[in-house]
């Protein structure tokens, strides 16, 4: 009979060889040379000699963070687009999506636009008396001056702020019969505004456009995918790909303001949470990046490692925030 602590010593042994292995495939995605693994895994076998303990404790995390990506290689065998990337590059996009989608055939689409004018009513009564304010992008330079472009985001990628969902219970009771809905906001477009070109995370979701207060009668009010242009219309909705590159234009004296919305794409529900995690993770790392000094640091002068590790690390963890859905947002505000 085996001695459970002799069984404990082959668990970690088993969980140290894991991360070891990891480590090493790991490095060889990151392109480094075979001297650099070599070196790395000896350093690595030295540590696990002298400091065995240690060693284990550490293997642990790497072993699930491992486990969690290789359980959701082989049940998301769908590969849909996402613009993170660990080294810089051209984009991986292949843009063979439409950049309008076709929604003749969506059925809840006359659903959302007969109640348009309940939608905006609600909007009206926040904007007369706001309790939050309408929040600037979180890129500046995607405008063509300051705070033309702000937002109120009640859902965000699967993460939603409570606060701002309860001031909308009627246009909630509306997008919540839509499956797989994961972003909801309003979005203000100022007088002589312009968003520049961007490129949206990923063609997992159709991201939709409905104008609650359009100005009339102006040609220089538009919102273009790739080549093709389009201009809101009060109650209507559009639907495009949001990795496509797209601008948007208000050339007129007054605001616009849209009900922005995302669902994912029929086919890809079943990933709807692990495609959440992707994009969070990829926010989340940008966040921490721009605000942290010691990751700051890393990300200088290691900055394919720091990615890698980082953004392996954030998707099981926001993985489980879309899942339970705490108010996280609470803390990036």
């Amino acid at each position: 009979m085996s001695h459970p602590h002799s069984c404990t010593l082959c668990c970690r042994r088993r969980s140290i060889a894991m991360s070891a292995c990891w480590v090493d495939q790991a490095t060889n995605a990151l392109g480094l040379s075979s001297n650099t693994m070599a070196t790395w895994s000896k350093t690595l076998c030295d540590f696990v000699q002298q400091h065995p303990i240690v060693a284990g404790i550490v293997a642990t995390p790497v072993v699930v963070v491992s486990g969690y990506h290789l359980i959701a290689a082989i049940i998301y065998r769908q590969r849909p687009y996402f613009s993170f990337r660990v080294t810089q590059g051209v984009s991986t996009y292949s843009f063979q999506d439409p950049f309008f989608t076709d929604i003749s055939d969506v059925p809840w689409i006359s659903d959302v636009e007969s109640q348009w004018m309940t939608i905006r009513s609600e909007l009206d009564q926040f904007v007369a008396n706001p309790p939050f304010p309408f929040a600037p992008y979180f890129r500046p330079d995607l405008v063509n001056r300051s705070g033309v472009w702000t937002t109120l985001g009640l859902k965000a990628w699967g993460i939603q702020s409570q606060k701002l969902l309860d001031q909308f219970p009627e246009t909630m009771k509306v997008l919540d019969q839509i499956p797989g809905v994961i972003g909801i906001s309003f979005n203000h477009l100022a007088a002589d505004g312009e968003v520049k070109l961007h490129q949206g995370n990923s063609n997992g979701i159709t991201r939709f456009h409905m104008g609650l207060k359009v100005p009339q009668d102006v040609s220089d009010c538009y919102f273009k995918v790739g080549t093709e242009k389009r201009k809101w219309e009060e109650g209507k909705l559009f639907g495009f790909c949001d990795a496509h590159w797209h601008t948007a234009r208000n050339g007129s004296d007054q605001s616009r303001y849209i009900l922005l919305f995302d669902v994912v794409k029929p086919e890809l529900l079943h990933m709807q949470n692990y495609i959440c995690a992707r994009v969070v993770a990829d926010l989340a790392m940008q966040y921490f990046i721009g605000r942290s000094k010691v990751i700051g640091f890393f990300h200088k002068y290691f900055r394919t490692v720091t990615r890698f590790v980082m953004y392996a690390c954030f998707v099981p963890i926001f993985h489980v925030f879309v899942v339970i859905k705490p108010n996280i947002l609470a803390f990036f505000e």
